[in-house]
């Protein structure tokens, strides 16, 4: 996936118009737009995400295109010729680079298959009614029993990532992380070696989704 380099734009004229045509997103302020780039364009090569020479070199030509962007919809888009730019995010959106290979790589064919050690649940942005349960071995690294991991580099495969790297899934890993980690310590035991039953009933006090 190509990196991303969102920017937000004010001073454009009947902003609700727009965003209804798909020039970008509402937020709060009148006549403000939040801007995607990245989607339609391409930047001159492929990056690898775990390089900061690539990475620098992406920042650099991703903020290259969102002012020839931003000078397009001023001269071309109706309601754009008094707009000013009033950021740019300060980091590339990055889609996936490493991923942890854990006890349990959440794969594909797993969709919409309960799993008895979920910790958390997520549905799928592009698939609507799909659904991920994640188990606690996605938090888990195969060859150390004191570590944990949460967000977007859980053991899962490559199409799964797509759904597990979103916002409310790398919620909802940190709460169970957080809380495993919790628990360990307080037992005087490592991560691995946690009782999973416990961890659920611990978050599904604390009001966490485990199940539908």
């Amino acid at each position: 996936m190509l990196p991303w380099l969102w920017f937000l734009l004010g001073g454009v004229e009947a902003a609700p118009a727009a965003a209804a045509r798909g020039v970008g997103f509402r937020t709060p302020g009148a006549g403000r737009l939040l801007l995607p780039w990245g989607a339609t364009e391409k930047i001159a090569r492929r990056i690898d995400a775990t390089s900061p020479e690539d990475l620098s070199y992406a920042e650099v030509e991703c903020r290259k295109r969102v002012m020839a962007e931003f000078e397009r919809l001023r001269r071309e888009e109706p309601g754009f010729a008094d707009a000013h730019l009033c950021r740019i995010a300060e980091q590339l959106g990055i889609t996936e680079s490493r991923r942890l290979l854990g006890r349990h790589v959440l794969g594909h064919g797993e969709q919409d298959q309960r799993q008895p050690d979920a910790i958390a649940l997520t549905g799928h942005w592009t698939k609507y009614g799909a659904l991920y349960w994640i188990p606690y071995g996605a938090l888990l690294p195969r060859e150390l029993d004191n570590l944990l991991v949460a967000g977007r580099c859980i053991s899962v495969d490559h199409r799964v990532h797509h759904a597990t790297k979103e916002i409310p899934a790398c919620f909802a890993t940190g709460e169970a992380a957080g809380a495993a980690a919790a628990l360990a310590v307080a037992k005087g035991i490592p991560p691995a070696a946690l009782e999973v039953a416990r961890l659920r009933e611990h978050l599904l006090r604390a009001g966490a989704i485990l199940d539908v």
